[in-house]
């Protein structure tokens, strides 16, 4: 067992997925075949009805907010790759500064 917030103990697998999930959900990203990958509805279930089940439950008694697994897309999504996408390099602090300008 592994000490969490305030006093709560989490078992190493539900603080493993917690954390993986956390960070999909802050930053996601684009797997090499075009899909975005986030949180969906269902590993936020799993997640609250069996991972992390007793954790949850402990939390909420706490009054820690948690996520609604509602919020979350049912999906995963695709990732925007515009058409026509153009990235300027600038190659000297002087192109930077006109460019700030």
């Amino acid at each position: 067992m592994v000490l969490g917030l305030q006093g709560l103990r989490a078992s190493s697998v539900c603080q493993a997925e917690a954390l993986s999930l956390v960070c999909l959900y802050a930053h996601g990203l684009c797997s090499s075949s075009g899909v975005y990958i986030q949180p969906t509805v269902g590993q936020c279930e799993e997640l609250r009805d069996s991972l992390c089940r007793n954790e949850w439950e402990s939390a909420l008694s706490f009054g820690i907010a948690l996520p609604n697994c509602n919020q979350f897309p049912v999906n995963q999504a695709t990732c925007a790759q515009p058409d026509n996408m153009t990235v300027d390099i600038l190659t000297s602090p002087e192109e930077m500064n006109e460019e700030g300008t």
